[in-house]
C-alpha cells in the first residue's frame, strides 16, 4: 500500500466493491452526478446528425411526417389494411395507430443497432481517462428518445389539426389548444 503525500488518501491494488456496481441505486446516482456529461454527449449527437444538411434541426420533425405520409400511403391505400380492433376504421386512425408504433420500434432498432459500437466509437474515453462508462448507453438512447419527442411532437399536432378540422373542437388537447377551440366555439 502506497501513502500519497499530497493527501492522507490511499492507494490500494484491491479492486472496489463489486455489488456497487450492481446496485441500481448506485448506478442512478451516477447518472445523476454526471447528467451534464450525458447532456453534452446527447446534444453533440442530435447536433452532429444534421449537421450540414439543408434544413437542420427541422429535419427531425419533416421526417416523422415523411414517413407517415408513405407508411400510410402504402399500407393504407395501396394494400387497404385495417387495424382489427379499429372503432371507425379510417384511414387517420390506421395511421396514427401504424405511426404509434413505428416511433417505438425505431427507437428499439436505433439504439440496438448502435449498442454494438458504443464502447468502440469513444476508444479515448475508455482507454486514456477515467470515464465513467455506465453513461455511454444512456447517452446513446437520449438522442433516440429526441427523435422520438419530435416525431410525437409531430404527430401529436396532426392529430390536434385533423380534429379541429373535422369538428370544429379539438377533443384531444383542450390544455394545449384552449384559446384557439374555446374561439371557435363562442
Amino acid at each position: 500500500m502506497i501513502r500519497s503525500n499530497l493527501d492522507s488518501t490511499a492507494i490500494s491494488a484491491h479492486s472496489p466493491n463489486v455489488w456497487q456496481y450492481v446496485n441500481p441505486l448506485h448506478l442512478l446516482r451516477n447518472l445523476w452526478h454526471n447528467r451534464d456529461l450525458i447532456r453534452q454527449f446527447t446534444r453533440r449527437e442530435v447536433e452532429g446528425r444534421y449537421k450540414g444538411s439543408f434544413l437542420g434541426l427541422f429535419w427531425s420533425f419533416v421526417t416523422p411526417l415523411v414517413m407517415l405520409l408513405i407508411y400510410t400511403f402504402v399500407f393504407g391505400v395501396v394494400f387497404k389494411s385495417k387495424w382489427p380492433s379499429a372503432k371507425t376504421g379510417s384511414l387517420s386512425e390506421f395511421a396514427v395507430t401504424l405511426f404509434c408504433g413505428l416511433i417505438v420500434f425505431n427507437i428499439f432498432s436505433e439504439s440496438v443497432g448502435r449498442a454494438a459500437a458504443l464502447v468502440t466509437s469513444v476508444p479515448n474515453y475508455v482507454k486514456k481517462v477515467v470515464f465513467p462508462l455506465e453513461i455511454l448507453p444512456i447517452s446513446g438512447l437520449a438522442p433516440r428518445c429526441f427523435m422520438a419527442a419530435s416525431a410525437c411532437a409531430s404527430c401529436w399536432s396532426r392529430i390536434c389539426w385533423s380534429a379541429a378540422r373535422s369538428n370544429g373542437r379539438c377533443w384531444c388537447c383542450r390544455w394545449c389548444c384552449y384559446r384557439c377551440c374555446s374561439s371557435r366555439s363562442a
